[in-house]
């Protein structure tokens, strides 16, 4: 919980003293965009597994309010001598709100596909399957071609033993590739 009030006040910070800042973001069709993320990972009900994430995503924008992205992530936490560990390759349609205005507000999901990894203290398991992410977030500009994007999402995916929410807060730094 510490963690994730740090993330918290992080992210609130960024939106803060980018919302200040004269530039004006704009998203536009016909653009591509790279992102860096990093941030805090929240496996569904067990709190002592929540750990830190990161990845990267790709993506392009066909209109002013619509586009595609593709992301790869990484999770990875040692608790009670076991090893969980996930990496998440997600293929999100994205909605833009107000792409003309200084924070572009989104919505966000799509499928995608995860492998899934435990292993410590005699246990070896490992399942890969389909999922389903949706989220929501702002693309903040703090230059002409650079942006922050603080984001939440979902993960739902189903095993052997029961359905699975797993959530995530993040922050991007990100660039913009085209006009």
């Amino acid at each position: 919980m510490k963690t994730m009030s740090r993330w918290m006040v992080g992210a609130v910070s960024v939106i803060a003293l980018t919302w200040a800042s004269a530039s004006r973001a704009e998203v536009a069709g016909k653009t591509g965009e790279v992102e860096i993320f990093g941030g805090e990972y929240f496996p569904g009900g067990n709190s002592s597994a929540n750990g830190p994430t990161f990845g990267v995503r790709g993506g392009w924008n066909f209109t002013d309010h619509f586009g595609f992205q593709g992301s790869l992530e990484h999770y990875s936490k040692t608790t009670s001598g076991v090893k969980l560990e996930a990496w998440w390759l997600d293929f999100p349609f994205e909605y833009h709100f107000n792409p003309h205005a200084r924070a572009v507000f989104l919505a966000s999901g799509g499928p995608g596909y995860v492998n899934l990894k435990a292993s410590g203290s005699g246990l070896s398991a490992s399942d890969g399957q389909w999922t389903l992410n949706a989220g929501f977030g702002a693309k903040i500009r703090i230059g002409k071609k650079f942006y922050v994007r603080p984001d939440a999402r979902w993960h739902w995916y189903s095993d052997s033993s029961n359905n699975n929410t797993d959530y995530e807060a993040t922050v991007a730094f990100a660039w913009t590739l085209g006009k």
